[in-house]
Order: C-alpha cells, then structure tokens, then sequence
C-alpha cells in the first residue's frame, strides 16, 4: 500500500509541475523613476533606472533577477544594486493587475568612499496592458540602502515613483 501511495504522490507532483512549467514564460521589463530621501537627508533626489528579468510563472506569481543605477544628483555619486525580484500579480481583468513587490540583494556605491551595503525594496504597482508595447507599469516604492562608509554606516531610505515597460 505504501508503495502505491508513493507512486500517486509522484505522479500528481509531476503533474503540478508540468502544469507550472506549461504557464511559465520569459517576463523582461525596465524602469526609470526619481527617489525622494525620506530619512539621514530628506533633501536627496535620486534619479533611478532599473531592468529586471526572469520567469512569469503565472498570472499570479514572478520571480527574477535585477541590476539598477541609482545617480544621487546632490552628492554626484552613482550606486549600482543588484537584487531579487519577486512579484504577486492579482488579475482584475485582462487589461489591469495590481501587484506587490519586494526585492533584496546588495549594492555597490561608485564615488567618494565607495562601499556598499544591503539594499531592500518593496512596493505596490500597477501593470497595465497595451495595445503597442506588452505592458506598462507604475509603481510606488519605498527603498533601503545601507552603506559600510567610514567611520560609521550609513542607510538612506527613499520612496521611489517609477514607470516602465514589460515585455
């Protein structure tokens, strides 16, 4: 009976993933938007320009990697993360899906000192579907970078507006 058992089990995991991997398809997309220092300097602009890619599994669920440029217009200094995207779609129709968003990774800072810290992201969009191009996407986001600068760290923490297209 336990052999049996351990059959059925395989048999409907290789099923579920073969479902999953029917659904699955390349999602690209790039981004530019303009940060605002929200803590340490609240007067900082940040101009932000970001591609991420990797695997849509679903309509419901992405995962991808990401490389971005973040130029900090007040200190001239350019930091370059790279992260973990992962996305939860919520479909409201074919035209329209709001979606969470959250990436991790690490980014390194160009400029005086150098460095570079942990980088953390999360935020709310919209992906919008176009007649021209796949998809468009808005998003608010609020952003964290830490820097291992001496003689003390440092974290700036921004909100992000961004717009891009998905392809």
């Amino acid at each position: 009976m336990k052999k049996v058992v351990i059959i059925f089990a395989f048999a409907a995991i290789g099923l579920f993933c073969q479902d999953l991997y029917s659904q699955s398809k390349y999602q690209g997309e790039t981004s530019v938007g303009m940060a605002f220092g929200v803590s340490h300097r609240s007067d900082t602009k940040i101009v932000v320009g970001e591609t991420i890619h990797g695997i849509r599994f679903s309509n419901y669920f992405f995962a991808g990697i990401g490389i971005a440029a973040h130029y900090y217009w007040d200190m001239s200094e350019v930091v370059m993360p790279g992260f973990l995207n992962i996305k939860g779609y919520y479909p409201l129709n074919s035209k329209f899906s709001p979606y969470a968003s959250v990436d991790a990774g690490l980014g390194w800072k160009f400029g005086i000192g150098g460095g570079g810290g942990v980088y953390f992201s999360q935020g709310i969009g919209l992906n919008v579907k176009m007649n021209w191009i796949d998809s468009m996407n808005f998003a608010l986001v609020f952003q964290s970078q830490d820097f291992s600068a001496k003689p003390k760290a440092i974290t700036y923490n921004y909100i992000l507006l961004k717009v891009g297209i998905q392809f």
